[in-house]
């Protein structure tokens, strides 16, 4: 797994994206910038387990697109 130090400056830097886009008015502000991180790096987690169980020619390009989109559009501020 990663290290942990590696994991917490991931998650610090997510944070901050989101913490940003709330300040714009990109992202709603219902849910903390913490829990945004955190679903969204549980998010990529589950989307390459999900790719490692397909044939070795896939791409995960698309599915990180199409996960991503779904994300985000459920966390736009409406």
């Amino acid at each position: 797994g990663l290290s942990p130090g590696l994991k917490r400056e991931a998650l610090e830097v997510l944070t901050a994206i989101f913490e940003r886009g709330r300040r714009r008015g990109d992202i709603a502000a219902a849910s903390s910038a913490e829990v945004l991180a955190t679903a969204f790096d549980s998010l990529l987690s589950g989307a390459v387990t999900a790719w490692l169980r397909k044939p070795a020619d896939a791409p995960i390009g698309p599915l990180l697109a199409d996960l991503c989109e779904i994300f985000l559009k459920g966390a736009a501020a409406r």
